[in-house]
């Protein structure tokens, strides 16, 4: 009997995407989220999806390579807590990247390697670090922060020109009342 002339080919098995983010992933919790994407994205290979996936994130970051990281920690090791040197001020962009979490709470359904970019709220108290609400940590980037609490207006010439105008003219007042006075 003589082989079967058509054989069966392969089933190709795309694999599913990676699940969505989720703004309580991380704690403080974060204001908008983007991925999580397939691999590790925080390097130099992938500018372009970094660039892409901050400008996905509401309100969005555009990103430079140029001008590099606020702030770059690798290894994490698998840390829930990770502290910064930096302390950080109203909006904050984050790109996280989890690895082999080897059978601790990895993000649902994500494989070995997968990457979500987030923004944070820190306000003007400010804070130093951030808790993860999975396992598997392998690196941070900090991409974007305020680096003071608020911005302190500083007056325009104008205004400075008005407000000595204005107290010369409280000045004259009170001395024509003081000449009055002295008078009677």
């Amino acid at each position: 009997m003589g082989a079967n002339a058509y054989a069966a080919k392969p089933i190709s098995v795309t694999p599913p995407p990676p699940p969505a983010c989720s703004n309580n992933d991380v704690v403080i919790n974060a204001t908008d989220c983007s991925g999580f994407y397939d691999g590790n994205l925080l390097n130099a290979a992938h500018n372009a999806e970094q660039v892409a996936a901050l400008a996905d994130l509401i309100p969005a970051y555009v990103w430079n390579p140029a001008d590099g990281y606020v702030e770059f920690q690798s290894p994490l090791g698998g840390a829930l807590t990770v502290n910064f040197a930096t302390t950080f001020y109203g909006l904050t962009y984050f790109g996280i990247h989890f690895g082999a979490a080897k059978g601790a709470t990895a993000p649902p359904g994500v494989g070995e390697q997968a990457t979500a970019f987030y923004v944070v709220d820190f306000g003007n108290t400010g804070g130093n670090s951030l808790n993860l609400n999975y396992a598997g940590s392998s690196n941070i980037a900090v991409y974007s922060t305020k680096d003071k609490p608020f911005d302190v207006p500083v007056p325009e010439p104008a205004t400075w020109a008005m407000m000595i105008i204005g107290f010369g003219g409280v000045g004259a007042m009170v001395r024509r009342r003081r000449e009055g006075l002295n008078a009677a």
